[in-house]
């Protein structure tokens, strides 16, 4: 496969007028499962799953979530409300229903899908989900991660480019 053969980049703009980019591979004919990638990635990592997502006969969708590589950043970003964006985006490609896989800190954000589109999501994903660990969890776990919880919280900018 060579990359001419892949869409390199498409964005719609969302109805506040940020842009969401994203990228599809795989079977464009195929089940369409949506990633959301974990932090620090994005749309790029579709490359990584072309040519399995073509053996499978899966359309696979991956974004850009809001402030990564294309996509517009949105000041309010949390778990539910990228949710909307993901809801505007199955419009765009006229899905009415799809499969979504979080991996790692996409967790969070496919589990909201999961929660807030039950009509359109038939099944979530979680590829080593990554969501905040309740307190009694946290204060279990080892310093350094629980560091970079705080960090991701209250600085996620700073623990974007730590990652």
């Amino acid at each position: 496969m060579c990359s001419s053969d892949l869409q390199s980049l498409s964005s719609l703009t969302l109805r506040d007028g940020r842009q969401l980019a994203y990228a599809e591979v795989g079977d464009k004919q195929g089940k369409p499962v949506l990633l959301l990638t974990g932090t620090g990635t994005g749309r790029s990592q579709a490359y990584w799953f072309d040519a399995a997502a073509r053996q499978a006969g899966v359309r696979l969708i991956v974004t850009d979530r809001p402030g990564y590589g294309h996509s517009d950043p949105r000041p309010d970003l949390s778990f539910l409300n990228y949710v909307d964006d993901v809801s505007e985006l199955l419009d765009h490609l006229k899905l009415s229903r799809v499969s979504v896989a979080g991996m790692s800190g996409g967790g969070g954000f496919a589990l909201a899908c999961g929660y807030r589109l039950p009509d359109r999501i038939e099944r979530v994903l979680m590829v080593c989900g990554m969501v905040p660990p309740p307190p009694a969890v946290l204060k279990e776990i080892s310093w350094s991660v629980r560091l970079y919880f705080l960090f991701a919280r209250h600085l996620p900018r700073l623990t974007t480019s730590l990652l």
